[in-house]
């Protein structure tokens, strides 16, 4: 009897380990087959949420006659981004804010320092979407 007992405690034992395994590492137990053999699974989360950013966008050009951006007021501002789209039109931002709310902060900033048809831009993984439908997803995510 003591055999069993050490059999049954070993394998009460084996079973919470795999079951404790199961939980954190993906790993699920061969129900169908006593064995402590085991399978592996890939865990894949649920989803990963996009990334919603905003910029301001202030100014614009073309490859052919980009702005300069060492000149005038352009000097002053930090954190300029240069996004080229097709057929040559390149897009001038700054920022990069989470939040709806503090992109319009940093339009203000831009208005104040004299850039007046300034407009807020959205992101979603670094690729540009509307603002309405950033909105959109930041509601959904949140």
């Amino acid at each position: 009897m003591s055999i069993f007992k050490a059999f049954r405690e070993y394998k009460t034992e084996t079973d919470e380990k795999s079951i404790q395994k199961e939980r954190t590492q993906g790993i699920v137990s061969d129900k169908n087959n006593n064995s402590a053999e085991i399978k592996m699974i890939p865990v894949v989360p649920d989803s990963v949420p996009p990334k919603i950013s905003f910029a301001v966008q202030f100014a614009s050009g073309t490859k052919k006659s980009p702005v300069d951006m060492s000149k005038g007021n352009y000097k002053d501002i930090k954190g300029i981004r240069t996004e080229e789209l097709e057929g040559g039109m390149l897009k001038y931002t700054m920022g990069e804010s989470p939040t709806y709310e503090e992109a319009m902060k940093a339009q203000e900033a831009m208005k104040d320092k004299g850039f007046r048809s300034t407009f807020i831009v959205a992101y979603k993984n670094g690729a540009r979407i509307s603002v309405n439908e950033a909105k959109t997803l930041l509601k959904i995510i949140r």
